[in-house]
């Protein structure tokens, strides 16, 4: 299975980064269980993608199992102008939920009320979270690459 996410609260703030793929089925299942975990110490969620993200089912399973993530606010951060396109029509839909640029970090952090002082741990995560998925990404092209010249071998 490949890895399409990275995710982790930081202090009140559930982030979450994906790659460039939609995750799969199962892993968009196990992403909406964990956060269902931090649910209770979050005010908010932040989303950093370079276009991967969850498809319309994905996005159904999410608003008809769990309804309690509909008031936590979610910041969704991507240079993809159909990110932002499908972001857009969310929170025309009455979803508390709101697109930026990644040159409008400062921008999500004042819509998720983030305090100053804790935006740099923030950004930390983000690239922690961004240096797990690159290196997952590459162990598992890697491991491709391995497997065909196995099976071609």
């Amino acid at each position: 299975m490949v890895t399409t996410m990275r995710y982790a609260p930081q202090g009140q703030v559930f982030v979450t980064v994906h790659g460039t793929e939609p995750p799969s089925d199962d892993e968009w299942a196990r992403y909406l269980e964990v956060s269902k975990t931090h649910f209770g110490s979050l005010r908010a969620s932040v989303v950093i993608t370079e276009g991967g993200g969850p498809n319309s089912r994905q996005r159904a399973l999410l608003t008809e199992r769990y309804p309690e993530f509909g008031p936590v606010p979610v910041a969704v951060v991507s240079d993809s102008p159909m990110t932002r396109g499908i972001v857009t029509a969310l929170h025309w839909l009455g979803k508390n939920i709101r697109a930026f640029r990644p040159t409008d970090l400062a921008g999500a952090f004042e819509y998720l009320s983030v305090p100053v002082a804790e935006r740099e741990a923030l950004l930390h995560r983000v690239a922690v979270l961004r240096s797990e998925l690159r290196s997952i990404d590459a162990s598992e092209r890697a491991n491709a690459v391995a497997s065909t010249k196995h099976r071609n071998g």
